[in-house]
């Protein structure tokens, strides 16, 4: 199944299924130990018309992860270094895709570190992609997250 996921940069058409991919693993993992002022906060952000303002400003990039025509994955990366979205449908989670998508992500951004928001359900995710907590968590417009930093080696050994 791997070699058969396809991975690109999403486009306005892809939004909707984007959202649809992020409110379904949010509501069922995530969003249930947030209060109500932190779903909505979370709702407001990934309004199609908020995604598709961040993309045109050109402060936002995002990455899909494709199989079978269906979008499996995505991940938006804002300022160059911060991860906002992160997501994989459960049906295929644990398949190394969220691992490839921040991969993707960091070759495209080309930055030092990588810095993410995390929430508590996705903390040991990002540890064992490298990511270390900077603080306790936090929360932020009703939004439960701890923040993390992952400093990038890349290849050459910069």
């Amino acid at each position: 199944m791997e070699k058969d996921i396809q991975f690109r940069e999403a486009q306005p058409q892809d939004v909707p299924a984007i959202i649809e991919l992020v409110l379904g693993v949010f509501d069922k993992y995530v969003g249930c130990g947030y209060a109500p002022e932190g779903q909505l906060t979370f709702r407001m952000y990934c309004h199609p018309n908020a995604m598709m303002s961040r993309w045109a400003e050109g402060t936002s990039f995002c990455l899909i992860a494709i199989f079978e025509q269906k979008i499996i994955g995505m991940i938006e990366v804002r300022n160059g270094n911060h991860i906002a979205l992160l997501f994989v449908d459960d049906r295929y989670q644990r398949k190394g895709i969220a691992k490839k998508l921040v991969s993707l992500a960091v070759e495209k951004a080309q930055a030092a570190e990588m810095e993410v928001n995390s929430s508590p359900y996705a903390l040991n995710i990002y540890g064992k992609m490298g990511f270390e907590p900077l603080d306790a968590e936090q929360v932020r417009d009703g939004i439960r997250f701890i923040p993390m930093r992952k400093i990038i080696q890349f290849r050459d050994g910069s």
